[in-house]
């Protein structure tokens, strides 16, 4: 809220410094830049979504423990206020972003029992993003893990999604 005051939205400098490291990443001689993809887990999903958004370097994504959506939790006051755009339930809510990201190979995974999302959210925008996909010929470079780890990131599944696709 501080960084708000001051007119500097902290989600935008977290895709600024998102985009900075794909910068210097696609300079590396050990990396290949049409290999580069970005996962995370809660905050670190919400931002991988964004960034895989906004940035076309990005291959892959694996979002995980971020399926929630914004207005759910604008309701509930209960949400970190640095995941959003302002302004950006007026044009859409989270399974819109993610039906940015296609036609682009995406993973979301997301724990049972986590608490932080209901499963009618998570179900209606898993069948949301798979319809997305199917609209633009791609079904099969989304994929859906509902894992029974909770409020987390599963590297196995990420590593076989990500070894399939990039």
């Amino acid at each position: 809220m501080a960084a708000s005051m001051y007119g500097i939205n902290v989600l935008n400098l977290h895709i600024q410094i998102g985009q900075a490291a794909v910068d210097v990443l696609s300079q590396m001689p050990q990396v290949d830049p049409q290999r580069i993809a970005c996962i995370g887990n809660s905050y670190g999903g919400r931002t991988a979504m964004w960034l895989t958004i906004f940035e076309d370097r990005i291959k892959a994504c694996v979002p995980s423990g971020c399926m929630n959506t914004f207005r759910e939790r604008s309701l509930k006051l209960s949400s970190c206020a640095i995941q959003y755009l302002p302004g950006v339930l007026r044009y859409g809510d989270v399974p819109e972003l993610f039906g940015l990201i296609a036609p682009r190979p995406m993973q979301l995974q997301a724990g049972e029992g986590d608490g932080l999302i209901t499963p009618e959210d998570r179900d209606q925008m898993r069948d949301f993003v798979r319809q997305v996909y199917d609209l633009v010929g791609e079904k099969n470079k989304f994929d859906y893990v509902l894992h029974p780890h909770g409020h987390s990131l599963q590297w196995s599944y990420a590593h076989d999604f990500l070894e399939k696709y990039l």
